[in-house]
């Protein structure tokens, strides 16, 4: 398990996700409910913009297992994408509780009470924002006007929030929020 697992995430952060895939795959052949298996292929989908199997991939999870609001919130991007509006916002509500103080976590759940015409949770999640990171709202994701009054997160964001609390390659700016390896390596 270990070795493929160690495989299947140096092929991640390569940004080879075939090959990721592969490896997390050869796990599952021996341990079909592997957690860390489920969500390397899961993201592999994800990072290849095939939100639908990835999607597929997460329902096979156990989502009170999981206890990285990062992940969560991966996953919430995915509902969002494909305009499952309540999936995202379950998603970015587990994350907030799990990790309060996750700005984009925050953020996010914000967005989508707007969504749901939740102004009163919107303004609360964007108070305590402000109540964390005062000084940091240049940190928000660029929001755009969809033309119907609300916004929606640009796939341009700029993710400054990550990259100053976990620096690396994973967290890097990027087109859209990156997915990390199976087990967070």
């Amino acid at each position: 398990y270990i070795l493929y697992k160690n495989i299947g995430n140096c092929y991640f952060s390569m940004e080879q996700y075939d090959k990721a895939e592969e490896a997390y795959l050869k796990i599952l052949e021996k341990e079909s409910g592997n957690i860390d298996a489920i969500m390397g292929v899961a993201n592999s989908y994800a990072n290849r913009n095939e939100n639908e199997k990835a999607m597929e991939w997460y329902n096979k999870i156990d989502m009170a297992k999981i206890t990285d609001s990062t992940v969560l919130v991966n996953i919430g991007i995915n509902y969002m994408k494909a305009g499952q509006t309540e999936m995202a916002l379950k998603f970015f509500q587990q994350a907030v509780a799990v990790n309060p103080k996750d700005l984009d976590a925050l953020y996010r759940l914000g967005v989508q009470y707007i969504a749901t015409n939740n102004k009163a949770e919107a303004i609360a999640c964007f108070e305590n924002f402000l109540k964390i990171a005062p000084s940091d709202e240049e940190r928000v994701p660029q929001v755009a006007d969809r033309g119907d009054g609300l916004p929606a997160v640009v796939q341009g964001e700029a993710h400054a929030v990550r990259q100053q609390r976990r620096p690396g390659p994973q967290h890097r700016p990027a087109r859209r929020r990156r997915r990390r390896p199976a087990g967070g390596h």
